[in-house]
């Protein structure tokens, strides 16, 4: 038994999970003191504007995507560890140009609708808000590829440098402000963010010698990678959109003071669906592949334990928070207290349903279903919210997620127990 324990312990797998784990908890600190900064360093007003700003920007960003990131990750690792490097830079080359034409495409359309978005948007008669938007789509973009593609090879170290760096750059250049007493506000901000994002795009396309990744590919390889894509695609767009619509519509109805108090809380949260989300990439390769009964089963359970774990953290958090909020972030973030304490207990489902959808694509093959569930999340986000945060301000959205949490978490469950009884995996 202790052989067994030591064996998993060492094993490849913990190695990287220690690796990305522990990159994202340093990215997590960096972002806790940027955001800190941040917080303090603007009125509650900026500080709820320069999170729409980005808000927007990763809504907007996950318009450029459309399941790339997903369906590199379904066909690089397979290619490269199989011994075939020409059709992993092949598919590494496709993800490239599609990301980098749909980028443009998106981008653009912003830069000309400004005027419409900057009254739409942000209740704004000037451009500058829709302008900086736009940038930060351009800054998501290459930083979120650039990370992707390091994991696809299995470089996880260089793709947590990437994240840190990331990250660390946003802190010191915040802390350039605060000690030189320079003017900051919501657009000093937001052009930080740009910034970090170009800075460890270029130094993660030297980590991976992306130049060397590059092949011509064939028509047969677009094809491969857009027919696995499409439903993908769509849950790229419907999941990205209802995991960022509450932030826009609270400022809509509530104003930017609502919105930031419900940003900071959720933005605590985030940072433990980080750290989930820097486990399931590492797993994401493991239950791509065939596997026997008994190995899916012991696997399985080995990731509900870990992610156990972590809901038990964020509940301690919860329990802490009275305590760490205003000594971090002020007396002006006492209203965000009770926000993240239902957030913790909300975010339990969605932390589960990482799980799940991740069975339902790489174990299963049914990214058609994900797809049409994803569809389903975002409709529920969309009138939940919009009928509630009226009457409910910022405790609304932390309802619409636990529900909407719950019901997929359900659908989810139901679907995997067929399936698995279908294919005799249980």
């Amino acid at each position: 038994m202790i052989n067994r324990i030591i064996k998993l312990i060492l094993s490849k797998l913990a190695q990287n999970t220690y690796i990305l784990i522990g990159g994202s908890v340093l990215e997590a600190i960096f972002s806790l003191f940027f955001i800190i900064i941040t917080f303090r360093l603007l009125t509650v007003s900026q500080f709820g504007l320069f999170s729409v700003i980005v808000n927007f920007g990763q809504i907007v960003f996950t318009l450029t995507d459309f399941g790339i990131g997903r369906t590199m990750f379904n066909f690089i690792p397979y290619y490269h560890n199989s011994g075939d490097k020409k059709q992993a830079k092949q598919m590494m080359t496709v993800a490239i140009i599609l990301r980098g034409v749909i980028s443009l495409i998106v981008f653009t359309a912003m830069v000309l609708g400004a005027k419409f978005i900057a009254r739409l948007v942000f209740k704004e008669t000037t451009i500058a808000s829709a302008y900086l938007s736009a940038l930060t789509i351009i800054g998501f973009s290459l930083t979120s590829f650039i990370t992707t593609a390091l994991q696809t090879y299995e470089k996880f170290w260089q793709s947590a440098v990437v994240n840190i760096s990331y990250a660390g750059i946003r802190l010191v250049m915040a802390i350039i402000f605060l000690a030189g007493a320079w003017q900051y506000n919501a657009a000093s901000a937001t052009l930080i963010t740009v910034f970090a994002c170009l800075f460890s795009f270029i130094l993660g396309a030297v980590l991976l010698n992306l130049r060397d990744k590059i092949v011509l590919p064939n028509k047969k390889i677009f094809a491969t990678f857009i027919s696995f894509n499409n439903w993908l695609a769509v849950s790229r767009v419907f999941n990205g959109v209802a995991g960022r619509l509450d932030i826009q519509l609270l400022y809509y109805f509530a104003g930017p003071t609502a919105t930031a108090i419900y940003s900071l809380a959720i933005r605590f949260t985030g940072y433990f669906i980080t750290l989930a989300n820097a486990f399931l990439t590492v797993i994401i390769p493991r239950l791509a592949i065939k596997q026997t009964r008994k190995e899916l089963n012991s696997f399985v359970k080995k990731i509900g334990i870990a992610m156990g774990g972590l809901s038990i953290i964020l509940i301690l958090a919860a329990v802490v928070s009275r305590l760490l909020i205003p000594a971090v972030f002020g007396k002006n973030a006492l209203a965000a207290i009770p926000v993240f304490q239902l957030l913790a207990i909300a975010h339990i489902p969605i932390i589960a349903n990482l799980i799940l959808s991740a069975i339902l694509i790489y174990t299963l093959k049914i990214p058609e279903v994900f797809g049409k569930i994803s569809i389903l999340n975002f409709i529920l986000v969309f009138i939940l919210n919009l009928i509630l945060i009226p009457k409910l301000n910022y405790f609304a959205p932390v309802i619409v997620l636990f529900s909407a949490g719950l019901i997929l978490l359900v659908i989810y469950a139901v679907i995997i127990g067929k399936k698995f009884k279908e294919l005799k995996i249980v």
